[in-house]
């Protein structure tokens, strides 16, 4: 997701226009094929996704515009992998890394807490 960008609700359609338009787009196919990838290849995309998961009964122009960013990204790492293999700079095997964003909802002042967990040099939670 693009630096700095917080997605809310008050983006959602305003006018008949922008309903029109969002009636035209298939947000839920598209959620539902990036949370796929963001599952099985690419776990890098979880948190755009997840945060774009939370506008799908009411996504605006906005959101699709993120939508949209986000292929563009998939597109251009498409030859990008994830490799298990031990990893030279670390003695530990396992390494895990968390962050927590306390009150970064800007709709509802909730807290967004976040983990990876590695295997040598590949992520696998």
């Amino acid at each position: 997701m693009t630096t700095g960008l917080f997605l809310l609700h008050e983006q959602s359609p305003r006018n008949a226009e922008e309903h029109a338009f969002m009636r035209s787009v298939d947000y839920g196919g598209a959620i539902g094929s990036l949370q796929y990838l963001s599952c099985t290849t690419h776990p890098d995309i979880a948190y755009t996704v997840g945060q774009l998961a939370s506008f799908t009964s009411d996504p605006g122009v906005a959101h699709c515009h993120t939508i949209k960013h986000l292929f563009r990204y998939i597109k251009g790492t498409m030859d990008y992998a994830i490799t298990y293999a031990p990893d030279p700079s670390m003695s530990q095997l396992f390494t895990t890394y968390s962050d927590a964003n306390h009150g970064s909802c800007k709709d509802t002042g909730r807290s967004t807490g976040v983990y990876i967990v590695k295997i040598g040099s590949g992520v696998v939670s």
